[in-house]
């Protein structure tokens, strides 16, 4: 995705196995797609970033991951189309939480999914 830009690109995960053999449903895969692409699209098109991380971990039975990008740019998290409320619409798709937050110099995208108690799981 970020290939053929100047962007940085650093991803660690720390999830168990119990959670990668985990099966998760066509509907729920969409979702998650979806949503990190729209995430990913934002900071290509607005966050003027050189560096981007994403983070995955499993903490109390919730699957998390957390993007961050270096950028610069205020209008980030500022309504452009849809984007940032198609994102939250995917996150109540899965039943989980969305939590975005633009500091000075940073922008966080927090994702929480309480993947094993979802009502929709298989």
């Amino acid at each position: 995705l970020f290939g053929g830009t100047v962007i940085e690109f650093e991803f660690t995960q720390a999830l168990p196995d119990e959670v990668l053999q985990k099966t998760v449903l066509p509907d729920q895969q969409r979702h998650l797609l979806l949503l990190f692409r729209e995430a990913f699209a934002n900071i290509l098109k607005h966050a003027e970033a050189d560096r981007v991380s994403m983070k995955w971990h499993w903490k109390e039975g919730v699957i998390q991951g957390i993007l961050i990008d270096n950028g610069t740019s205020s209008n980030t998290l500022k309504p452009h189309g849809q984007g940032l409320a198609n994102m939250q619409f995917r996150a109540q798709e899965l039943e989980a939480t969305l939590e975005l937050e633009q500091r000075e110099q940073e922008t966080e995208v927090r994702f929480s999914w309480s993947l094993f108690s979802s009502q929709r799981q298989q």
